[in-house]
C-alpha cells in the first residue's frame, strides 16, 4: 500500500509525468484484484458468479487501459506537442511582453516608413545611402510584422487561453 501513497504525493509537471503517474497507479490494479479472486477461490470455493464477473472485469479493464495509455504516450510523442510550465506571473509576463514588442516592432515600422517616405518626397538633402536603409529596414520591420509578429502574437494568445484556466481554477478554490 505504500506505493499508492508514493503516487499520491507525486505531483507531475508535464503530460508525460501525468501518464508516467497514472501507468504506475494502473500497475498496482492488477496484483490486489488477482490476490482478491484467489482468495475467494481458495477460502470459500467460489469459482464463478457476479464477484468474480465484477473483479476480473476490473482487473481487465486495468490491462486495457495501461494498452491505451501506451497508445497515447507514442501519439503524443510523435513530435506534435511541446509541453512548457510556466507560473501564472511567468505566463502573463511573457504574453505582455510579446504585446509590447509586438508594438513596438509596428510603431518602428511606420516611423521608418514615414521617414523614408519624407526624405525621398522632399528635398531634405538625406545621402542616397542614408535613405537605402531606410528603406531596407523598414522593409525588413515590415516583413517581420507580417510574419514573425503574428506567429508571436498567436503563441501569446495561446499563453493567454491556457492562463484564463488557471485563474478559472483559483476563483473556483477561493
Amino acid at each position: 500500500m505504500t506505493k499508492i501513497r508514493e503516487l499520491l504525493a507525486e505531483n507531475p509537471v508535464s503530460f508525460n509525468e501525468l501518464l508516467d503517474l497514472f501507468e504506475d497507479y494502473v500497475a498496482t490494479i492488477g496484483a490486489p484484484l488477482r490476490k482478491g479472486i484467489n482468495l475467494i477461490r481458495d477460502e470459500f470455493h467460489y469459482v464463478e458468479g457476479d464477484i468474480f464477473g465484477h473483479i476480473c472485469g476490473v482487473e481487465q479493464d486495468a490491462g486495457d487501459m495501461a494498452k491505451r495509455l501506451t497508445q497515447i504516450r507514442a501519439a503524443r510523442n510523435k513530435g506534435r506537442d511541446v509541453t512548457i510550465t510556466l507560473t501564472d506571473i511567468d505566463a502573463f509576463t511573457l504574453e505582455s511582453a510579446i504585446q509590447q514588442a509586438s508594438r513596438t516592432i509596428s510603431d518602428a515600422t511606420t516611423v521608418l516608413g514615414g521617414l523614408h517616405g519624407r526624405a525621398t518626397c522632399d528635398d531634405t538633402g538625406e545621402s542616397s545611402e542614408a535613405i537605402a536603409i531606410m528603406a531596407l529596414t523598414h522593409r525588413a520591420l515590415s516583413s517581420s510584422e507580417d510574419h514573425e509578429v503574428g506567429r508571436l502574437l498567436r503563441f501569446a494568445a495561446k499563453i493567454k487561453e491556457a492562463s484564463k484556466y488557471v485563474q478559472m481554477e483559483g476563483e473556483e478554490a477561493a
